[in-house]
């Protein structure tokens, strides 16, 4: 048999943590960087927080994009005619064309990696969401360790976030003072100062490395990133590339991630929760915009944006202290488990996001607190499961969710219409109450999941792009 530190002894996402002699550990960092200066593992705090925090701008600015069409909704009816239910089917329809998109464009995304993909090359609007949603929790991957993973998560959900209820606060004073037509023109001034930061300084943050290597002797692991700087380094022409090609063929990307999305347990829970808790905060946002318009509110613009100030604060919360909580359990537990890490140490902090998401629903700030304590769990779960997967895993996640959001949001007016806006959120608390239960199973069952599937995961994994070396 292997050895104990072998990693086929492992299913997948089970790692050692710690090494211990005696009476001393050491910590082990995961993945093992390599002693290459250009390995994003070995990147300077500054040089990741660079191509992080430009991922991550993107995400908050889409997501305003998206979220600050209710804010409009009076200007809609008065200037172009809009009825609340043409516009719910409206964004039903939205979300159909991008759970669609997500699989027939995606895959060309595989063949080419482009900058393009990243800072939308077509005008923005919700098509842009499947594709930086992607790259920045497989950006995570590339330049993160495991035990920093949650808190990554966490920034990425809280920007996503800030775009959805910071988003409509500043956005309800632009329509007041400049008029609705101002608050898409400001997001296309934002959108264009990225796009010129993107063209200068984002990196390809897929490990490339150099066929030529300085001297053989550099080729030893590194521990403790001991990097080796006699190594052949990429010049800047080559950091910054516009495109980096493939040599897989993209065929099998057309189906493999609803393959995935039946075949791995961990992708499903993460579909399944990261759908539903985003078709719920879709519903609120959209109920709340419509219904603080009439008696007894007549809630202006501005005063509707503000509505979503407890929405903010609640998620501002929830990711100084949940990502941050959640890696240091990890690492905590995997000691108490003689160094080795099992995903599903994750999943504990996902029961009391699930009821605070059930509470939310009816108080509006909680709902953030829970938003991004379900969400930074699942995320994270499935990160440590199968990084060798994940860009076909995350397709299948994002058709689900805006699969989710396409019937909720066509189904909506005459749900509230059949059963009045209080009954409809009680029945929505209830079913986002029975999604407790996911993680319930996976802390009992997952890890025997994790190994039934690992062959399936290793074949999976050799059929993901690697990039043509420089």
């Amino acid at each position: 048999m292997s050895s104990p530190d072998s990693s086929e002894v492992f299913p997948p996402g089970t790692i050692k943590l710690e090494e211990r002699q005696g009476l001393e550990s050491e910590f082990k960092l995961s993945p093992t960087p390599s002693d290459d200066p250009d390995d994003p593992l070995n990147w300077s705090p500054l040089r990741k927080a660079v191509n992080f925090g430009l991922t991550c701008s993107y995400v908050l600015f889409t997501f305003v994009l998206v979220d600050i069409n209710s804010l409009a909704y009076r200007g809609y009816m008065s200037e172009l005619g809009l009825t609340y239910a043409t516009f719910n089917q409206a964004s039903g329809s939205n979300f159909a064309g991008l759970a669609i998109g997500c699989l027939l464009f995606i895959p060309y995304v595989h063949k080419f990696v482009c900058m393009c993909d990243l800072v939308g090359k077509f005008p923005p609007g919700r098509g842009t969401h499947w594709r930086h949603e992607a790259v920045v929790v497989i950006t995570i991957v590339d330049l993160f360790f495991v035990h920093q993973h949650a808190r990554m998560n966490g920034i990425f959900l809280f920007m996503q976030s800030l775009g959805s209820t910071g988003g409509p606060i500043a956005a309800g004073y632009i329509v007041v003072s400049m008029g609705w037509r101002w608050m898409w023109w400001m997001i296309a001034i934002f959108l264009g100062v990225n796009l010129i930061l993107v063209l200068f300084f984002f990196e390809e943050s897929k490990y490339i490395p150099l066929v030529k290597i300085a001297e053989p002797s550099t080729l030893r692991v590194a521990t403790r990133s001991t990097v080796d700087v006699r190594r052949s380094r990429k010049s800047i022409r080559q950091r910054l590339a516009f495109v980096t090609k493939t040599d897989m063929p993209v065929v099998q990307h057309f189906y493999q991630p609803l393959l995935i999305l039946f075949s791995f347990p961990a992708v499903a829970y993460t579909a399944i929760t990261y759908g539903t808790i985003l078709a719920w905060f879709s519903a609120n946002a959209s109920s709340g915009s419509y219904f603080l318009l009439d008696e007894p509110y007549k809630f202006s613009p501005s005063a509707i944006g503000l509505f979503h100030l407890g929405g903010f604060l609640g998620t501002f919360i929830a990711t100084l202290t949940i990502p941050a909580l959640n890696d240091w359990f990890i690492v905590r537990a995997a000691k108490n488990n003689g160094g080795i890490f099992e995903p599903e140490m994750r999943l504990w902090m996902s029961i009391p996001g699930a009821l605070l998401n059930c509470a939310g629903l009816l108080i509006y700030g909680i709902y953030g607190f829970g938003f991004i304590t379900t969400a930074d769990v699942a995320l994270t779960y499935l990160t440590d499961c199968y990084p060798d997967i994940l860009g076909d895993a995350l397709i299948a996640i994002v058709f689900i969710r805006n699969g989710f959001a396409m019937v909720v949001r066509f189904a909506f007016t005459p749900w509230i219409n059949g059963m009045g806006i209080q009954n409809t959120f009680i029945l929505i608390g209830m079913l986002a109450l029975i999604t407790v239960t996911l993680p319930i199973l996976l802390m009992i069952y997952g890890k025997r999941a994790r190994a039934s599937t690992a062959d399936k995961y290793r074949k999976y994994a050799a059929r993901q792009p690697v990039h043509k070396k420089a």
